[in-house]
C-alpha cells in the first residue's frame, strides 16, 4: 500500500501571487523555478511538497490532486483495481517528473494519484 504523501497538487488563477503568499507563510521555492508546469514547494524539512500550478481561468485556489508515493507501483495500482477504484491512467511515464504515475477518481469525482 502507499507509504505517505508524495505532493499536493493545487491550480492558483496568479502563480506569481500564490508563490509570494507561500513564502511569506514559511514554504522553500526552488532557486530557478520551471519554465513550465508546476513549481513544487516545501516547509522546511518537510518531505510533503506542494506542486503549484497556474490557470488564468481559475477563479480560486483549488485541489488539482493528491499524490500517494509507493515502493511498489504494479501491487498497489493491482490492489486499487481489485478494490473497483476507477483507474483513469495506469503507469504512465510523466516526462516532467521522470516517475511513474497512476491516476484514479474517488467517490465523489476528486482525482488523486499513485507515484514512484
Amino acid at each position: 500500500m502507499p507509504q505517505r504523501v508524495d505532493h499536493i497538487d493545487l491550480t492558483v488563477p496568479d502563480l506569481a501571487e500564490a508563490l509570494k503568499y507561500f513564502r511569506a507563510l514559511g514554504f522553500v521555492l526552488p532557486e530557478v523555478l520551471p519554465a513550465s508546469g508546476p513549481v513544487a514547494i516545501s516547509l522546511p524539512g518537510d518531505r510533503v511538497t506542494f506542486d503549484i500550478r497556474e490557470d488564468r481561468n481559475a477563479t480560486t485556489t483549488t485541489l488539482h490532486h493528491v499524490a500517494l508515493r509507493t515502493d511498489d507501483h504494479e501491487a498497489d495500482l493491482a490492489l486499487i483495481d481489485e478494490a473497483g477504484i476507477t483507474v483513469s491512467k495506469a503507469a504512465t511515464l510523466n516526462p516532467a517528473s521522470g516517475r511513474i504515475i497512476s491516476n484514479f477518481v474517488d467517490p465523489f469525482g476528486a482525482l488523486w494519484q499513485l507515484t514512484d
